[in-house]
């Protein structure tokens, strides 16, 4: 059997949860009006109350955001939400049906102003269980603007479901007029009726690379839980509240797949011979990609940002994507007295911003023994793996549940007919190690 030296594992499924379920760049043209229904500029968002009377607006106007995932290059427009006397149009987008784990859902918030210069309330956006025309469904999750125009400033709020008066708002007062990224997180929980979280941040500048604490946790935990999130929504205000514009609007799965440039799907390096290693990464969607650097350290001390870095070489990014794109890149370790060297990737977009990779560690010190083939690739009602020992294998979906597990004896096939098609990673464990790879069923 051939020995290999591979990249700790962990890494790897730090990645298997990322999920872009919705980007919204709201580019629709170049002519203003109705955001949708009758006379709308499209068909992705649906009016769920009172369609056609004071809608909800397009505008060739958008808002930006240095760092932030969706791009401000991306789209053309935004979309406004006013108040005044009720009915008022509503809107809804569809997204993909989502019941367990988190959900995550980031935009762009300017508030313009009130139309009251008394204290006032209203939520603006929130997740639903139902979509579409005939809506019906629960405002769960909801982000309130509290105006304070004797500033004139406003602060943000959020609930889990209650009215204004049982939300929890910031306290940082917000200039009127300035952009606001902001981020909200529903957390499916499985202990009862009434025991899912919501949290929520707000940044005026910057984009954090990992999740960090909330800044606001929903305090009106006895509201019940969704069954099921199925749309994003946006609410117009009752007469006094405030009004503003709403941009680049995305909904993850995570926090990277939510807010960053690029959504990383996973990262791996192989030694290919005694002068070279391979690094592998693949990217589930991309925004303003402009290219990679790849950096290494041989600073085994520390696993730190503060390592000592070296550029080693650069692979153009694709720009923006939405599937699945696969990277590769050989580095050249002739010269160096190694024991253990450190790689991370740092991405650069077309304006300049920047993301970084995790670390991942090499160490030449330990192998792994298992055999490395693993075919075909896609595969369709089994899987083969060319090994010379017993195997513990499983197989896992982009969320990490696992498909399959069984033990295999050397050359025996891994049946796979009752997978259903879509992305997987196999989890390949032998005597001395284990190994990941992502592959496709058809």
């Amino acid at each position: 059997m051939k020995n290999l030296f591979f990249i700790h594992a962990c890494f790897i499924l730090s990645y298997v949860n990322s999920q872009t379920l919705l980007n919204e760049p709201f580019f629709y043209g170049t002519t203003s009006g109705p955001l949708c229904g009758t006379g709308g500029v499209t068909a992705n968002w649906t009016p769920h109350s009172s369609a056609g009377v004071t809608p909800v607006l397009y505008i060739i106007s958008n808002l930006t955001y240095p760092g932030y995932g969706p791009g401000s290059s991306i789209g053309n427009g935004a979309t406004t939400f006013a108040n005044g006397a009720l009915p008022r149009e509503n809107v809804n987008r569809i997204i993909p049906l989502v019941n367990t784990g988190s959900v995550y859902v980031s935009f762009l918030l300017k508030v313009s102003g009130a139309t009251s210069t008394t204290v006032s309330s209203d939520y603006v956006v929130h997740f639903s269980d139902t979509f579409g025309s005939t809506f019906s469904g629960n405002a769960n999750g909801r982000i309130f603007i509290k105006n304070q125009m004797l500033l004139p400033a406003c602060s943000l709020g959020l609930s889990k479901g209650s009215l204004a008066g049982a939300a929890v708002y910031s306290p940082t007062q917000y200039s009127i007029s300035q952009t606001l990224l902001v981020v909200m997180k529903y957390k499916f929980n499985t202990g009862s009726s009434n025991d899912d979280s919501v949290y929520a941040w707000i940044y005026t500048s910057g984009v954090p690379q990992t999740e960090p604490p909330p800044h606001l946790i929903a305090s009106d935990m006895t509201v019940n839980d969704l069954a099921q999130i199925r749309s994003i929504c946006i609410r117009q205000g009752t007469v006094g509240t405030s009004y503003g514009t709403i941009d680049a609007i995305k909904v993850g799965l995570t926090w990277p797949s939510t807010l960053l440039p690029v959504e990383w799907l996973d990262f791996n390096a192989q030694q290919i011979n005694k002068n070279e290693i391979r690094l592998n990464w693949s990217t589930a969607s991309e925004k303003n990609n402009a290219f990679f650097e790849i950096e290494r350290s041989a600073d085994v001390e520390s696993l730190s940002s503060n390592s000592e870095w070296k550029k080693v070489g650069t692979v153009k990014g694709n720009g923006n994507s939405n599937s699945i794109i696969n990277y590769q890149f050989t580095d050249n370790i002739e010269e160096l007295n190694k024991s253990k060297l450190l790689y991370r990737i740092r991405q650069v977009d077309f304006d300049g911003n920047l993301n970084y990779s995790k670390i991942i560690s090499l160490d030449f010190n330990k192998t792994i023994t298992v055999n490395p083939v693993v075919y075909p690739n896609p595969f369709n009602n089994k899987i083969m793996i060319n090994t010379h020992e017993p195997l513990f294998v499983k197989v896992m979906d982009i969320r990490g549940n696992i498909i399959v597990k069984q033990e295999l004896l050397p050359s025996e096939a891994l049946a796979t007919e009752h997978v259903h098609s879509g992305i997987y990673f196999i989890e390949i464990t032998g005597n001395s190690g284990t190994e990941y790879y992502k592959m496709i069923k058809l």
